[in-house]
């Protein structure tokens, strides 16, 4: 048991240690777990079982579901418990290694200011510590100027105008310049990083810039919080996939009770006993009754648009109707029927029902007007586009995107303008206008770099790599499809990943290599079924039947073509 604990504080000692926090180390002040915030949250919302069910197996991350609620609602009151609480034993630990020169630097999570208390009750002021929640100044931070520097990645309770805008963006699967610029700086760190309290549940965020991180110089600790554990267990996971670490020099986790691991630190670095205040409870659920009490009374649609969006976000569509529908019905305001209407559309499109979609997205569209919002106009525009081209209506679907384009140039709104030129390429591509589909898609890809929207990334360069191979250039289609296929492994996009399978096998099979297309095909054919996406699925068929043509194998291109024809994934 000492073994560990004697090597981790020499390293400490020798190199100083970097602090990265969640959650859970503010559980012993009275705080809920992320989880435990979410089942009250669904419990005010009146989640059916089946409906809970379908949230459990998409595992959303927290801040998606704050933020859908923050936005639905226009309020963050129900983050206001963050305000309560006081430090405990983690929180002065912290502070005191930090006022001895062991830390210099600690990002967190977490809202609430339980840190900074816990650097005022140990004497650190201004003059010690800087604190940033702000993430517009995360690439300003001056991490060389000897003070002790607080990041709150995803800001603080205290500025939650700004905190709602940030958890939009990682809801959105926006990955900020600001909040990797800190992570690009804990990665090049040479000193020890320990991830606390801090679960890596989230999917579009802080793992997804670990493992795009450019520099993995530092050594990485997880500390697995496990009551039944006294003496740790270390294991090595920067090989393992579940983890973001892979290129770490070094990554281990420590399975053990959390609050031993820290008072074993403490004996080891510290002479003076700190203060270990008694662990506090308060009555959180209070505060979050009376907001849905409230928000109740002044948005009588809310808990049924929030399903309906949480729903489609985990992509079950025929739930997110019905609870749209029953929305559609409460809502007074023209905004709230937009967003319904809107909604509808979306989830009929992704239904295949494109004319329902179309009836609901112009509805949409026409109530965009009497509101002269011009980004809720833009937005819809793009989707009114998306369906037609999904309909094979290209010239009603070009029509539309041009307006898009020409709305969203107007008002600035690159995330909109990202979105635009992705789908006109699409379209452009559709139409065999390969050249001029590339253009839309660099156009794009420069946009989401710029705004950070990762989501829209893997499924570009795979635009882009299609009209590449179509203008007879298989081997540059091959290498964006590999591209494509490394960031959708990171973000853990499956759907990408099949499509950068699937065609990285059409693009072999121009370049001849039949073997490694069938590799990916099989690869692409066996995603395709564990997600049951049968047309997906009948599609890799083919592909392999048309390898085996190729290859003079008629018996085995036979076999796949019944099999596409008849199997269903």
């Amino acid at each position: 048991m000492s073994t560990f604990y004697n090597y981790f504080t020499e390293q400490v000692k020798r190199n100083g240690l970097t602090i990265f926090c969640g959650a859970g180390i503010s559980l012993d002040s009275g705080f809920p777990l992320a989880n435990q915030l979410v089942e009250k949250l669904f419990f005010e919302v009146g989640i059916t079982p089946e409906e809970n069910s379908t949230f459990l197996k998409a595992k959303l991350p927290f801040e998606s579901i704050a933020a859908v609620f923050a936005e639905l609602s226009g309020s963050l009151e129900f983050l206001s418990i963050y305000k309560k609480g006081i430090p405990n034993f983690n929180h002065y630990l912290i502070a005191e290694l930090a006022s001895q020169g062991y830390i210099k630097t600690i990002v967190t999570t977490n809202f609430d200011t339980l840190i900074e208390q816990a650097f005022e009750k140990c004497g650190l002021n201004d003059k010690d510590v800087q604190v940033y929640a702000d993430e517009q100044q995360f690439h300003k931070i001056n991490w060389s100027n000897g003070k002790i520097t607080l990041v709150k990645i995803h800001g603080t309770i205290n500025q939650k105008r700004k905190m709602a805008v940030t958890l939009k963006k990682v809801a959105n699967a926006q990955l900020s310049n600001g909040r990797k610029a800190v992570i690009d700086h804990l990665t090049s760190l040479k000193q020890p990083v320990l991830f606390l309290g801090y679960s890596f549940s989230d999917k579009f965020d802080i793992s997804v810039h670990l493992r795009l991180a450019e520099k993995k110089m530092a050594d990485v600790y997880t500390v697995w919080h496990n009551t039944k554990r006294a003496a740790p267990r270390v294991m090595n996971i920067h090989l393992r996939t579940s983890y973001p670490f892979a290129g770490f020099n070094r990554a281990m986790q420590i399975s053990v009770d959390t609050g031993i691991f820290m008072r074993e630190i403490a004996d080891r670095l510290l002479s003076d006993r700190i203060l270990s205040p008694a662990i506090t409870r308060f009555h959180w659920e209070k505060p979050v009754e009376s907001w849905f009490e409230n928000q109740r009374s002044k948005h009588p649609e809310m808990c049924d648009a929030v399903a309906a969006r949480l729903l489609y976000l985990t992509g079950c569509f025929p739930l997110s109707e019905e609870r749209s529908q029953a929305a559609l019905k409460k809502s007074v305001s023209i905004s709230k029927r937009f967003d319904q209407l809107r909604n509808l559309g979306i989830v009929w499109k992704e239904l295949g029902d494109y004319d329902r979609a179309l009836e609901y997205l112009t509805q949409a569209h026409d109530l965009s007007k009497t509101l002269s919002d011009k980004k809720m106009r833009a937005s819809v525009l793009n989707n009114i586009s998306y369906t037609y081209g999904s309909k094979k209506a290209y010239d009603q679907a070009e029509t539309y995107v041009k307006q898009a384009l020409k709305l969203a140039g107007k008002i600035r709104n690159k995330e909109l303008l990202a979105i635009a030129y992705n789908n006109q390429g699409i379209l452009l591509g559709a139409t065999t206008r390969y050249k001029a589909a590339l253009t839309s898609f660099k156009r794009s890809l420069q946009l989401i770099d710029r705004v950070g929207l990762i989501q829209w990334k893997p499924r570009t360069i795979n635009n882009q790599g299609i009209a590449t191979r179509l203008l007879g250039d298989p081997a540059k289609a091959l290498t964006m499809h590999q591209d494509a296929l490394t960031l959708a492994e990171s973000l853990g996009f499956n759907d990408e990943i099949l499509l950068a399978r699937e065609n990285m096998g059409r693009a072999y099979l121009a370049l001849s290599d039949f073997r490694n297309a069938i590799n990916e095909t099989k690869k692409a054919c066996r995603i395709a079924k564990k997600s049951s996406k049968q047309d997906s699925y009948r599609k890799c068929l083919r592909l392999m039947s048309e390898i085996h043509a190729r290859q003079g194998n008629h018996t085995k291109s036979r076999y796949y073509r019944r099999r596409a024809a008849f199997r269903k994934a």
